[in-house]
């Protein structure tokens, strides 16, 4: 038996070539089969129980609600200054929800130089956002959005 001259993180016995873990350095192997019980422990399915949990972690912690004013009072402000884009927006958000309208899985820009695209797809109301130019648009990546807002 051979001892390391290492403590365990968790519980601090002396850990020896018989009790330290492999995989784990600094944690017998006790603690880690411990912790790899917990990761592994059923969750509860008990949906009034999940509530319950989200009630009182949000009464602990009211940044849910704050959040929620932030944003409701973002979307309001937004609407204010700029009713036909919030239109337009919640429009094809809708259309795209029910099916109406395909969103693409890849960005449909291909006469740029510039090969590689990333990012989620965006649209990008190529027409403006008048009443009925709501639904033309053009799918693209983050990055071509970005060169295509720099060119107008």
């Amino acid at each position: 038996m051979k001892i390391h001259g290492i403590n365990c993180r968790v519980c601090g016995v002396l850990l020896t070539t018989e009790n330290r873990y492999k995989t784990a350095p600094g944690i017998c192997r006790q603690d880690f089969i411990k912790k790899v019980r917990s990761y592994n422990r059923p969750r509860s399915t008990d949906k009034d129980k999940q509530r319950e949990y989200v009630k009182r972690y949000g009464a602990k912690n009211d940044k849910t609600d704050k959040r929620k004013k932030q944003r409701l009072a973002t979307s309001k402000h937004m609407y204010a200054l700029y009713p036909e884009k919030w239109k337009a927006r919640a429009k094809l958000r809708y259309a795209v929800k029910k099916g109406e309208i395909a969103k693409p899985n890849h960005c449909e820009e291909v006469n740029l130089n510039i090969p590689d695209c990333y990012g989620a797809i965006h649209a990008h109301h190529y027409l403006g956002y008048e009443g009925v130019h709501w639904a033309d648009v053009k799918w693209l990546c983050v990055k071509h959005h970005g060169i295509v807002h720099r060119k107008i």
